[in-house]
């Protein structure tokens, strides 16, 4: 674009409150129940339209309409039948390394230069399989929340329904990326190309995680939206103890954990509300604090089986931004890798690894050039811990994510892996099947 010349987000911000009747009609009578235009033919209704009457009023319908952030549109009913069928079965189960068809790979894989010191390479216990169907349960809870997580140098879904610039982007999204039909399902999809989602974490692998490793607590260093309590419902583990600052997740995972022992046969699931925690006893038990994780008293903290947890990978994705609590994030508190690392990550990993049998933690190093702005997190982590590593877990991506798609391999994040090694536990010693 030359210098000076005014870009198509300029134009519809400039002339949407002054929309095209014609074309406003034709949108409002073509909406569904939902309130929600439900336009079949779009890619042809377009067709000989100017763009900016055509998307500044469209615009101009929905920052009006007021209509709810575009969603899964999930029934209780059917999440319920979800929860069941994973609990009572396991679906893709861990792959061990010695059962692997392909090398396991990550964003730094490939350049010798840039991966980690401690890689798959000599230390991969395997991977566990993506398989994301699962995190519907967690989603039906926790989506409209999720929506309003920022991404570092990124828009919220949030932001871009709700506000005049956020929307701008939206409909340039949309008509740039070019769409058949223009629905609920497509605006929401449109997000994940004007902006960034927060991810979730795959609750199928926090299961398979739980139900792998020996024993029957669990300690979660950041409970972000649900996932891994939810994977802790389906899994065979009875104490879930957890912490995250974000108080709005906080009546999330009341509700979560409710609903959970409902399902499971509880008539009457009571939680017990403390001043910065609340506790569930009932077919499991629960205990989860509104807490930085750091801030925690860990001489209340029983022995555990088992930490493991995905927390925030430092900026990467601004958790609680604009929130009551956003000053308990550790984005918010640390804002450089070292600060981070020091206050936040070391102090939670003192205190957890020596009362914990294992230690999971998802993370990577962040940065989007690897070898200009890359923020050391894996390396320093693994130094410090090294007489308790015992190797690296991978957790499957999607393979459209690779980055390095030269190499053929299972896609994966590192989950680096401390103190007693599943692995071992796990192999069948072959002498013993002669004797």
């Amino acid at each position: 674009m030359k210098p000076g010349e005014t870009t198509f987000r300029q134009k519809i911000e400039s002339v949407w409150k002054s929309p095209n009747n014609t074309i406003l009609k034709y949108i409002e009578n073509s909406v569904d129940d939902r309130g929600f235009p439900n336009i079949q033919n779009w890619k042809d209704y377009k067709e000989g339209k100017d763009e900016v009457e055509l998307y500044s009023t469209l615009m101009y319908f929905l920052l009006n309409k007021k209509l709810p952030l575009p969603n899964a549109n999930e029934s209780e009913y059917s999440i319920r039948r979800l929860f069941f069928k994973f609990k009572n079965s396991t679906v893709a189960p861990f792959v061990h390394h010695y059962d692997l068809d392909k090398p396991l790979i990550h964003r730094l894989s490939g350049n010798r230069n840039t991966q980690y010191e401690h890689d798959y390479d000599n230390w991969s216990m395997g991977f566990f399989p993506q398989h994301i169907t699962a995190n519907k349960i967690s989603n039906y809870f926790a989506e409209n929340e999720r929506m309003k997580c920022e991404i570092t140098n990124r828009e919220s879904p949030t932001f871009l329904w709700t506000t005049e610039h956020g929307m701008s982007r939206l409909m340039d999204c949309i008509r740039r990326v070019g769409i058949d039909n223009l629905n609920e399902k497509k605006l929401k999809k449109a997000f994940g190309y004007a902006g960034q989602v927060a991810a979730q974490f795959n609750v199928n692998t926090s299961k398979n995680i739980y139900n792998i490793v020996k024993g029957e607590s669990i300690f979660d260093i950041s409970s972000g939206w649900g996932d891994r309590l939810t994977g802790f419902y389906l899994s065979n583990k009875k104490t879930y103890i957890g912490t995250d600052p974000n108080l709005e997740m906080y009546e999330i995972y009341k509700k979560m954990a409710y609903t959970y022992e409902k399902w499971l046969g509880n008539d009457n699931p009571k939680i017990v509300e403390h001043e910065n925690f609340f506790e569930l006893h009932g077919i499991k038990n629960v205990k989860i604090y509104c807490l930085p994780a750091e801030d925690i008293n860990y001489k209340e903290i029983p022995n555990i089986d088992l930490t493991f947890s995905s927390p925030p990978y430092f900026n990467k994705e601004l958790y609680g931004k604009d929130s009551k609590n956003e000053d308990n994030q550790s984005w918010k508190r640390y804002n450089t890798d070292d600060k981070w690392l020091t206050n936040f990550l070391y102090m939670i990993l003192d205190e957890l690894i020596p009362k914990s049998k294992t230690t999971m933690i998802n993370i990577t190093d962040v940065g989007t050039d690897v070898r200009v702005n890359r923020k050391c997190i894996c390396d320093p982590m693994v130094d410090r811990y090294q007489d308790k590593f015992v190797g690296i877990a991978g957790f499957q991506l999607s393979q459209n994510m690779n980055v390095v798609r030269y190499l053929n391999g299972h896609y994966t994040e590192p989950i680096w892996t401390f103190g007693e090694n599943f692995i071992q536990e796990n192999k069948v010693n072959l002498m013993q099947l002669f004797n």
